[in-house]
């Protein structure tokens, strides 16, 4: 029977990852230069990352605006820290 088995690990050097309708979009706009060098700099907090994402995905939007991905994304952050409180922004 097919089993599947998570894990965590170090990751050495800054990924960016992107999925979904955008991924193309992302990828080709230079978006993952601009999120490598966010994820550099360690002096930013969830809001920081929010903020980025959430303009991320208005750029991509307005760049097609008859694609598939929606200005009126809401992006959250949700930490391992069981006394942190979930937002949305």
């Amino acid at each position: 029977m097919p089993q599947f088995v998570g894990g965590f690990g170090p990751i050495d050097t800054p990924r960016a990852f992107a999925n979904g309708s955008a991924a193309f979009t992302v990828q080709a706009g230079g978006y993952p230069d601009i999120l490598k060098a966010h994820m550099a700099n360690p002096n930013h907090g969830a809001d920081n990352h929010m903020n980025l994402l959430a303009r991320i995905n208005r750029e991509v939007a307005e760049a097609d605006p008859d694609g598939p991905v929606s200005p009126y994304c809401f992006v959250t952050c949700i930490s391992s820290d069981t006394n942190w409180v979930p937002r949305m922004q």
